[in-house]
């Protein structure tokens, strides 16, 4: 009998029991909930903060792009300003050329304020790393010499440039306009 009373109080506490977990798991849920609530919120503040963060450095790369384009266009704009100033004195010495010319007709005069004109010139381009290709005697070589002409040559071997049409030039290392040749055939 005492193993029917045991069971019959082992049922009631059972029975207890859900009611207790109901209490207990319904005050887990409104915890639960009210964490959830907190975690949203948390969650939300970092989302908006990474957006203000997103936006900020859109705007500050927008602003870049813009405050770059405008450099790269005064430096396209003005990059040419150095070259032109030092270019004025020689076409001051132009016009002075042609006064003096008008003036006395002299050409061997003329002739030699063109020479000197001429070679600030070539100092100047010099100056700005502008350099002459040298082409007659030399090896015919596509890269800096353009062949408009095959002549044959009894004085130059095959492959020599012989005559120089216009000549080439390098800026820094690079070709800006290749040198027009005639390039010999050989016999």
């Amino acid at each position: 009998m005492d193993e029917i009373k045991n069971d019959d109080f082992q049922e009631e506490i059972e029975n207890e029991k859900p009611q207790e977990n109901k209490e207990a798991s319904q005050m887990t849920n409104e915890e639960e909930m009210s964490l959830m609530q907190q975690e949203l919120d948390e969650a939300r503040t970092k989302s908006e903060e990474a957006m203000d963060k997103m936006m900020r450095l859109a705007a500050e790369f927008d602003n870049y792009r813009k405050r770059s384009a405008r450099d790269h266009e005064n430096i396209r704009k003005f990059a040419a300003e150095n070259i032109i100033k030092e270019l004025l004195p020689i076409v001051d010495n132009f016009g002075r050329g042609i006064e003096s010319a008008n003036e006395s007709k002299d050409f061997d005069l003329f002739l030699d304020g063109v020479k000197l004109i001429l070679n600030q010139m070539i100092n100047l381009l010099e100056k700005e790393g502008v350099k002459q290709i040298k082409a007659v005697g030399e090896v015919f070589d596509p890269n800096i010499h353009e062949a408009v002409m095959h002549v044959n040559s009894d004085d130059y071997p095959e492959n020599i440039v012989i005559q120089e049409f216009q000549n080439g030039y390098i800026l820094n290392d690079r070709v800006i306009r290749p040198a027009m040749v005639s390039v010999s055939k050989g016999k």
